[in-house]
């Protein structure tokens, strides 16, 4: 089970990387279920290395797939548990015409601001 407060004092250009963490599972078990929270051995690598490139990388290789198996890719519901931060955006086709079927294509962004990661904790 997590252990965010091994995260206690990892603190990346603002970000509290415990309240990431806190945030994103207490959201998975109201969405899901406490089985899929997210450990904190993810964010370790932090401990020796912490900077943003690096959690750029947990982020981009690790915490979005994931979210993607347990949600089965229903982007609409990843976005919630990142508290729509931006990190995830639906992207635009060019040779699909826009209709009301309502399929959408989402894209994990590029660039991860630091803002970004401190809205998935911000109260809603």
């Amino acid at each position: 089970m997590p252990e965010p407060e091994r995260l206690n004092g990892i603190i990346i250009e603002g970000i509290d990387v415990k309240e990431v963490l806190k945030a994103i599972n207490e959201r998975i078990e109201y969405m899901y279920d406490r089985e899929h929270t997210i450990g904190h051995s993810y964010f370790m690598p932090l401990i020796k290395e912490p900077t943003k490139e690096k959690l750029d990388d947990i982020f981009r290789v690790n915490i979005i797939p994931l979210l993607a198996e347990y949600f089965y890719g229903d982007w609409a519901d990843i976005i919630e548990v990142l508290n729509d931060n931006g990190f995830v955006t639906e992207k635009r086709l060019t040779y699909t015409p826009k209709t009301d079927r309502g399929n959408k294509n989402y894209q994990i962004n590029k660039d991860f601001i630091v803002k970004s990661y401190q809205k998935i904790y911000e109260p809603k």
